[in-house]
């Protein structure tokens, strides 16, 4: 039972985050909440024509439904598994789900920044700071037991993390500028261009747009582009 909640606790945030398969294209290099949420519509295209398996344990307890990852500051991400395979990641806000994470942005930056992903999740469980739950009577059954006999499998793989509960966080985001989304660009669709903005997004973690001409104000940009269209100027800021 320790090995079933072991996996399932965290089987879906170590697949969104670090899956490297040789049979598929898909490889997750994300390291910030906003950078992973920027990448699921590639992964989910990748999911397309080569489901990824999830681990045997995980399967006993999630053959076919929908895991959650509910990110409370932030958006949410539903991964569908049908037949034990992950065929599916979306953003969505407010799906149906069959279990669930509940955390936010700074402890999932925290939790993708680590090697050992699963241990940077069991000391943010054990510490209350992130939840496990779970829809309709059958799976609320299963996770309760597997909830009794995880903390002290738990706390031996759990690993320093930072305090996102009374850590202050700098702001580097401009006043004027607002969250944006990549795919959306024309200029997106060049290669180059998509691989460029993507390892700018990966190394800062977010991007936002100004609504005007008008350049970034305040905050901290690490990378800026210059967006022109139809005589109607608009910057896109990348920063940390």
């Amino acid at each position: 039972m320790k090995i079933i909640f072991f996996m399932f606790a965290f089987g879906i945030f170590v697949l969104l985050s670090s899956i490297v398969s040789a049979e598929c294209p898909i490889k997750v290099e994300a390291k910030t909440a906003s950078a992973l949420i920027a990448e699921i519509p590639s992964i989910d295209s990748d999911l397309a024509s080569c489901p990824i398996s999830i681990p045997s344990q995980m399967k006993k307890l999630v053959k076919n439904g929908d895991f959650l990852v509910s990110i409370t500051d932030n958006d949410d991400i539903v991964a569908t598994i049908t037949e034990g395979n992950i065929t599916s990641v979306k953003v969505q806000e407010g799906a149906p789900f069959d279990y669930k994470v509940t955390l936010s942005s700074c402890q999932l930056d925290n939790i993708l920044s680590k090697e050992n992903k699963v241990g940077a999740f069991a000391a943010y469980y054990l510490s209350g700071n992130a939840n496990l739950g779970a829809s309709g009577f059958v799976n609320k059954v299963k996770l309760w037991f597997a909830k009794r006999f995880a903390k002290s499998s738990l706390k031996d793989i759990q690993v320093a993390v930072d305090d996102c509960v009374n850590v202050t966080i700098k702001d580097n985001k401009p006043s004027n500028c607002y969250e944006t989304y990549l795919p959306g660009y024309s200029e997106y669709s060049d290669p180059k261009v998509k691989e460029e903005w993507d390892k700018r997004l990966r190394e800062t973690g977010n991007v936002c747009q100004t609504q005007t001409s008008e350049a970034p104000k305040g905050g901290e940009c690490k990378y800026l582009y210059e967006q022109i269209k139809n005589n109607d100027k608009k910057w896109v800021c990348w920063y940390s």
